[in-house]
């Protein structure tokens, strides 16, 4: 079973950079979910089961399913980004 997964905890590089293409993660006040925003806009809602793996894990065992192949939330493959930034190195 093929499901997606969005890290807690990435900067918001969307501000850093001021390039508006980068994704971040904005989790609702009380946990119950999030927001995928590009820049300012939002791109998608998202339930908490994308970025909490405990909750995963129960919703899982509900619908039996025993292993997940876990892939990140397609608008986080920066494949438009220059290596330096996509990869959070800095060269010297």
């Amino acid at each position: 079973m093929h499901a997606h997964h969005f890290p807690l905890g990435l900067p918001d590089l969307a501000a850093v950079t001021g390039d508006a293409r980068w994704p971040s993660l904005v989790v609702a006040a009380d946990g119950s979910g999030a927001e995928i925003r590009r820049g300012p806009e939002l791109f998608r809602r998202v339930g908490r089961n994308c970025f909490d793996a405990a909750t995963r894990i129960v919703e899982m065992d509900r619908a039996g399913v025993d292993r997940q192949v876990i892939s990140p939330v397609p608008v986080m493959l920066t494949d438009w980004a220059p290596a330096v930034r996509a990869s959070g190195a800095k060269l010297n």
